[in-house]
C-alpha cells in the first residue's frame, strides 16, 4: 500500500495502535516501542508527510512518544490525536514535540499555534439531541472544513469520505462496503453518482486552493440546503440599493502573491445581459493565507416583482484564471412607489 501511496503520490499519516478508547495503560518498553517500529518501516517513503503517535490516549504520553520516534526519525512532523485537552496546544519533550488534532469538539477561533481537527464533523448533537455521534454527512463536513479555513486551521479530517466511498466504485454498495460507521444509519445512496453528484460539486469548489467565498451565502446556506441549486437562500434588494458583498479570497495554491478580482453583474443567469461590472487590482495575499475584500455595486432597475442579478467572480492571478464563481446571484425586487 505504501509502494503504491509513493507512486501515485497519495499522503499517508502512518498512525501507531496506541488508542485510549482501548482503555491501555502505559507501558514503558511496548509503547516506546511501538512509535519507533513505526518509524522504522514508514521513514523511507515519500508519501509519509507525518506521524500520528497515539489516538486519543493520555496527552501526558504524547512527550515522551516524540522523543522516542526522534530517536528513529526526526525528520518528520509529529501530531498527536486528542479529545481530552481540548485545545489547540503543542507538547514538547526533550527532543520532539508534537501538536494536538483536536476530535469532536468545536473547531477552534484563531489560535496562536499549529492548529488542525482530526475525525472531525461527526458530533453534531445540535442536529440529534441526546445522541453522542449525529452525522450530517459529507455536506457537513465540507460546510465546516471552509468555516475552519476561515481560522487558519491547517488540517480537517473527516470521517465521511468512508461512508460515500461506495457511491464512487462501479457495483459497490452500502451492504457491500467492508467498513462502514454504525453512527450514521443512513448512509449514501446507493445508486448515487459519486463523481458527478452535486455534494462533490460542491466539494471541488469550497474545497479549491484559489476559493472565492461570499460570506454572507455561507451563513445563509447551511449543510441541509439543495446543493444542486446552490445558493437556495440569498438576499434581496430593491432597484438602487446600495449592495455591499463581503469577500474571501484564498491563496493556497503556495506559488505567487498578486491578483485582480473582476466582477460582472448579470441578469436571470450567469450568462446574461450585463448590466455592471468591475476590477479591483493588485490585491496581494501572502502565499498560504487568505484576505477580506468588499465590493460594492449599485442594484439595477427592474419593472418585474422580483428577478435575480448574478455576481460572477474572476479571480485572477496574471492572465490567469485561478477561480470563477458563476453560482452567487440575488433577488432584485422593483422599489415600491411612494405614497
Amino acid at each position: 500500500m505504501m509502494d503504491v501511496a509513493d507512486e501515485l503520490g497519495f499522503m499517508l499519516i502512518p498512525e501507531t495502535a496506541i488508542r485510549g478508547c482501548q482503555l491501555q495503560k502505559w507501558h514503558e518498553t511496548y509503547l516506546p516501542g511501538s512509535v519507533m517500529e513505526l518509524a522504522r518501516l514508514s521513514r523511507n517513503h515519500p508519501s509519509v508527510c507525518r506521524y500520528s503517535l497515539q489516538n486519543e490516549a493520555d496527552p501526558a504520553w504524547a512527550a515522551i512518544l516524540a522523543d522516542s520516534i526522534s530517536t528513529v526519525d526526526p525528520s518528520h512532523p509529529l501530531v498527536f490525536e486528542d479529545n481530552q485537552v481540548g485545545h489547540p496546544c503543542r507538547i514538547d519533550g526533550k527532543k520532539g514535540h508534537a501538536f494536538a488534532m483536536l476530535h469532536y469538539v468545536d473547531y477552534p477561533k484563531p489560535s496562536s499555534t499549529i492548529t488542525g481537527m482530526g475525525e472531525f464533523a461527526w458530533d453534531w448533537t445540535q442536529h440529534s439531541p441526546g445522541v453522542q455521534h449525529a452525522g450530517g454527512g459529507l455536506e457537513e463536513f465540507i460546510y465546516y472544513a471552509t468555516d475552519m479555513r476561515l481560522w487558519d486551521i491547517s488540517y480537517a479530517a473527516g470521517w465521511d469520505f468512508i461512508n460515500y466511498w461506495p457511491n464512487f466504485l462501479e457495483g459497490m454498495n452500502h451492504d457491500k462496503h467492508a467498513w462502514k460507521q454504525s453512527c450514521y444509519p443512513g448512509n449514501r445512496i446507493d445508486s448515487a453518482d459519486g463523481w458527478h453528484s452535486p455534494v462533490m460539486h460542491w466539494a471541488e469548489r469550497y474545497l479549491h486552493p484559489y476559493l472565492v467565498l461570499d460570506t454572507g451565502l455561507h451563513r445563509m446556506n447551511r449543510p441541509g440546503s439543495d446543493l444542486a441549486h446552490w445558493p437556495s437562500v440569498t438576499s434581496s434588494y430593491h432597484s438602487g440599493d446600495t449592495i455591499k458583498r463581503g469577500l474571501i479570497l484564498f491563496n493556497d495554491g503556495l506559488t505567487g502573491s498578486t491578483f485582480n478580482l473582476t466582477w460582472e453583474a448579470r441578469w436571470d443567469s450567469s450568462e446574461g445581459q450585463p448590466v455592471n461590472s468591475g476590477t479591483v487590482q493588485g490585491i496581494f495575499i501572502e502565499p498560504g493565507f487568505h484576505k477580506e475584500l468588499r465590493i460594492t455595486l449599485i442594484a439595477p432597475q427592474t419593472k418585474v416583482d422580483q428577478r435575480k442579478l448574478f455576481v460572477i467572480l474572476k479571480y485572477k492571478m496574471g492572465e490567469t484564471e485561478k477561480f470563477n464563481e458563476n453560482h452567487v446571484y440575488f433577488w432584485i425586487h422593483d422599489r415600491p412607489q411612494d405614497i
